[in-house]
């Protein structure tokens, strides 16, 4: 008998959300594309909403880091589908908060919440040095977990376990004439 590599069918929204909510803190093993994008995009969803009905606020600026810290995980373990540490992420999300931190400590909530905002002054909180190369940080480090998430999973198991899309079959020889 021979061993096949089989790839299994993409897991649907509904398959994907309760797969990653039944994990929400587990660290280990790997995650499949379609596990982590359609989680994403009932967090990016609910987030929206969530801003649209309650604006720039410091509430609506904690929930949208609470739910980035639900992606988390599935991220993580998206990473460790392609063989490549969680590091990145926690990275992230350290970049993250400095940089939230930064701007609530500057006062750029008050300013933009004010009824006649001072267009300048947010400027210039916008363009300095700290906050643009937090931005720049954060966009370069994005962009290579971005670019890890959307390759596809590799067959072989790794150091993080094996492979949830790819399943070894065993399959009868063919008969040659």
């Amino acid at each position: 008998m021979e061993t096949e590599i089989k790839a299994l069918p993409s897991l649907s929204f509904s398959e994907s959300v309760k797969k990653v909510l039944n994990s929400m803190t587990d660290l280990k093993g790997r995650s499949r594309r379609s596990e982590l994008w359609w989680f994403y995009l009932l967090v990016t969803v609910v987030s929206t909403i969530l801003s649209w009905l309650l604006g720039v606020s410091t509430i609506s600026s904690i929930g949208g880091f609470i739910f980035q810290l639900l992606l988390v995980p599935v991220t993580v373990r998206r990473l460790h589908d392609r063989n490549q540490s969680g590091i990145w992420v926690y990275v992230a999300v350290a970049l993250d908060i400095v940089l939230k931190v930064y701007l609530l400590n500057s006062g750029v909530l008050g300013l933009l919440n004010a009824i006649n905002p001072d267009m300048n002054a947010i400027s210039e909180i916008f363009n300095s040095l700290p906050v643009s190369l937090l931005s720049l940080a954060i966009c370069g480090v994005n962009l290579v977990i971005f670019i890890f998430c959307i390759l596809d999973s590799r067959p072989e198991t790794n150091k993080y376990g094996p492979s949830p899309k790819y399943v070894a079959e065993e399959v009868q020889p063919s008969e040659t004439l």
